[in-house]
């Protein structure tokens, strides 16, 4: 996770919040498609090719705590 920009650990936080592409775009004044590419970017960095998979990697790895310090 070391990895990630702070906009992706940010887009991140918001889809373990249970947002939409569309509505994290509304959330973070960004393009839909924009959000897209993020997520490829965050899905090849963690090596997930899901939503579902990217969220358990999250939880797998125990990340859960970085996301409650003021990220989403």
């Amino acid at each position: 996770m070391s990895d990630l920009t702070p906009i992706e650990l940010r887009i991140v936080c918001l889809i373990a919040a249970g947002n939409t592409d569309r509505e994290i775009a509304e959330l973070l004044n960004l393009k839909e498609n924009t959000i897209g590419c993020y997520l490829r970017e965050i899905y090849s960095k963690l090596d997930v090719g899901s939503r579902t998979k990217l969220i358990n990697r999250v939880f797998n790895l125990q990340l859960k705590p970085e996301f409650t310090h003021g990220c989403c």
